[in-house]
C-alpha cells in the first residue's frame, strides 16, 4: 500500500491512484492423465492489468501465453513458452508519445538445472517500445533461484 503523491503522465502531482490485476492460468492438456503428480502438458495463461490513466502511461495491459511443460522425457521440469502482450498507451502525456500501443511477442525456454535453480534464455520482439520508439529485438537470460 502506498499513500503519497504520484507524478502523473502529464507532469502534475496527484495523490489518487487505483488499479487492478487479474491472472488466470491452468493446464489444458495433460501428457499422462493417469498420474496425478505429473505436470507435463500444455498450459494457458492470461493476465490483465489496469491502472489510473492519469498516473501511468500504460493504463491497460493484456497478456496471453501458451506453455509446454516437460519438453521431453528426460527434461520433465523444463518448459517452453510463447506469449503476446498488448499495452495500451494512454496518450495523457501532452503529445510526447506517438503510438497508441506497445506490443511484445516473446519466446523462452526454461531449463531446470537443479530443483531450486533454473536458467531461462528469452527473445522478445517489441513493437513501439514505450509507445515512442522504433521496434526492437531483445535477447535476455534470466537466472531463477527458488527457495
Amino acid at each position: 500500500l502506498h499513500n503519497g503523491d504520484f507524478m502523473t503522465a502529464s507532469g502534475r502531482l496527484d495523490n489518487r491512484a487505483a488499479g487492478m490485476y487479474l491472472l488466470a492460468a491452468g493446464m489444458i492438456w495433460k501428457k499422462n492423465a493417469a498420474d496425478a503428480k505429473d505436470t507435463q502438458g500444455a498450459y494457458l495463461v492470461g493476465r490483465y492489468s489496469s491502472t489510473a490513466e492519469a498516473i501511468s502511461f500504460v493504463d491497460q495491459q493484456i497478456t496471453v501465453a501458451a506453455v509446454w511443460m516437460g519438453t521431453c522425457a528426460s527434461r520433465k521440469s523444463d518448459s517452453i513458452g510463447v506469449a503476446y502482450t498488448f499495452a495500451d498507451v494512454t496518450g495523457k502525456d501532452g503529445g510526447a508519445i506517438s503510438e497508441a500501443s506497445e506490443q511484445v511477442l516473446e519466446l523462452y525456454y526454461r531449463a531446470e538445472v537443479t530443483p531450486f535453480f533454473a536458467i531461462t534464455p528469452d527473445i522478445q520482439y517489441i513493437a513501439n517500445p514505450g509507445g515512442n520508439f522504433g521496434d526492437a529485438v531483445l535477447f535476455a537470460v534470466r537466472f531463477v533461484l527458488d527457495f
